[in-house]
């Protein structure tokens, strides 16, 4: 109310000059934004990223690129029609060309990471890389780097808790995209200058009284989850010179005692205790909800966060110690006791924390099509667009994968000579059975999420090709021939600017981690330079 009724006389400006129609606001946009921002007006305009109230409070004098990309991560979320949100992102990069030639500020650090987040909402994230890399190179320049509070330059504007909170959450939002892209981006020209976050502090929460910004403490949690998993990546890019040295154990401490440490240090209101069981009872369920109850709002989504992460941690880490399960040379008759244990833990851990991925997933895609039964032949239909805020996805799906891809391993390609000694082999045919049927429940959940949201011939793509391949497999349905799964990368629409990608053309798929050379399916592979380097280890076996 007090935008709508403040004077226009009121209003500061600096100079006047005639505005570009194109990007001009208006009051339905606002209203747009508004209703997505409150969800309906059933709660405050609360953001992760900037100052949702002061945003809305002085909407008609944000800059055009700022208040447009917003205007088109609503319309996406609202859901409007397709040509709609295009039309809102096609007018934030004119605003964006426009404004290259005008001075930056930090505000043009929150335009590029908003720009960002639609590009990935819309299943491109290979497109985000410019625009990321235009963010972070900005960080550096107006040295947002720095704390406010330690920023003398910044002493004589007087800043309020308000508006210095607002400066470092843009710092935090481009940060750990920056981790999370480093972590799923495969390519060998990733991301190049990078950002420390030793000289700026933790978010913190703003009352003024009314909450303006919440508290987000657990950020360095799924940081450090973030750059693990991007550090197991790059250890993983090329295969051991020996085979034998994925299970040396001087060779394979440093980074588990990495994992070990960060694990260790994870607080336990900071991680859902999920059941690692093949079948999710409706006592699970409810035991889940019970403890999402007891966390903050705010904090709930980061929780999940940090427990998908923590969990498909254990599993990339362990993954290639897992394929010696399938290496005849590994039988677990020719290994010495410490060989052998390696390997057993591996196969426990992997399985386990699957299961407990699967099991967060199973209890999300109830709640989110409000399903209460237990059906698990029925596919709940897809998730409506308010709660897919909360429940996972993007790193959430990547998760996902890789915990479809352990359990189709331990399924179809692990020897059965490994099951008597491990904990795999105390399941019952049932209990498989039961759980094949809510993988494929989880990936049409999935499909129908990536459908609904406009995210398809994009990233998630391979991710589901590859999924419903080894179903396919785990069904001994059929099969697939020569089939290279990668990600489609298409331009989202003109703008004129040269951060723009290739009208069309492929990348290797964002994941945490690809197949290490496996096939799926008789003919599934996995586009990229890796790939083919870890298919002539194993082969040469």
């Amino acid at each position: 109310m007090s935008m709508m009724e403040t004077p226009l006389i009121d209003l500061e400006a600096h100079f006047w000059e005639m505005e570009n129609p194109d990007l001009l606001p208006t009051l339905d946009d606002w209203f747009l934004v508004f209703r997505v921002s409150t969800l309906e007006r059933s709660m405050a305009p609360i953001h992760f990223s900037y100052d949702g109230d002061a945003f809305l409070s002085t909407f008609f004098q944000q800059p055009p690129m700022l208040r447009l990309i917003i205007c088109a991560i609503s319309a996406h979320y609202a859901p409007l029609p397709p040509e709609t949100t295009f039309k809102y992102y096609t007018r934030a990069r004119k605003a964006f060309v426009r404004a290259e030639s005008s001075k930056s500020t930090y505000k043009t650090v929150q335009a590029l990471y908003n720009i960002c987040q639609f590009i990935q909402t819309r299943g491109q994230p290979h497109l985000m890389k410019p625009f990321l890399q235009a963010a972070i190179n900005l960080i550096v320049h107006l040295q947002l780097d720095i704390d406010p509070n330690d920023s003398p330059w910044l002493f004589h504007l007087n800043l309020s808790a308000r508006q210095k909170e607002d400066r470092r959450r843009a710092f935090w939002a481009v940060y750990l995209l920056m981790v999370e892209y480093k972590a799923t981006d495969t390519a060998e020209d990733g991301v190049s200058q990078t950002l420390t976050c030793h000289k700026i502090n933790p978010p913190s929460a703003v009352h003024i009284p009314y909450p303006v910004f919440n508290e987000h403490a657990q950020v360095l949690q799924v940081n450090q989850l973030f750059e693990l998993l991007g550090a197991i990546r790059v250890r993983y890019s090329n295969p051991p010179p020996r085979i034998t040295d994925i299970i040396t154990p001087g060779l394979i401490e440093p980074m588990k005692t990495s994992l070990v440490s960060i694990h260790t240090a994870l607080p336990a209101n900071s991680i859902l205790l999920i059941p690692s069981t093949e079948t999710l009872t409706t006592n699970d369920m409810d035991s889940i909800a019970t403890r999402l109850s007891q966390i903050p709002l705010e904090n709930s989504f980061t929780t999940i966060t940090i427990t998908l992460l923590s969990q498909a941690s254990l599993c990339v880490f362990h993954r290639p110690q897992l394929y010696l399960t399938c290496v005849p040379a590994f039988h677990p008759d020719k290994l010495d006791t410490e060989q052998r244990e390696i390997i057993q833990n591996a196969v426990s851990t992997c399985f386990d924390s699957a299961l407990r991925i699967i099991n967060l997933y199973s209890f999300f895609a109830g709640i989110a099509s409000s399903v209460t039964t237990n059906d698990e032949e029925t596919p709940p239909p897809p998730p409506p667009p308010h709660w897919f805020h909360q429940s996972p996805q993007l790193s959430g799906f990547y998760a996902l994968f890789e915990s479809v891809l352990v359990l189709w391993f331990i399924i179809c390609r692990m020897d059965l000579s490994w099951t008597s000694v491990t904990r795999v082999g105390q399941r019952e045919e049932k209990d498989w059975t039961s759980l094949s049927r809510r993988m494929r429940w989880i990936i049409r959940y999935m499909k129908d999420s990536v459908d609904l949201f406009g995210m398809n011939d994009g990233a998630f793509t391979p991710l589901l090709v590859c999924m419903e391949g080894m179903m396919k497999e785990v069904q001994y349905a059929g099969y697939f021939e020569n089939l290279v799964v990668c990600m489609k990368v298409v331009d989202l629409g003109g703008g004129g600017s040269a951060m723009v990608a290739e009208s069309e053309t492929v990348k290797e798929p964002h994941a945490f981690l690809g197949l290490l050379g496996l096939e799926v399916a008789g003919g599934i592979r996995w586009h990229g330079s890796s790939e083919g380097r870890w298919r002539q280890f194993w082969g040469k076996l």
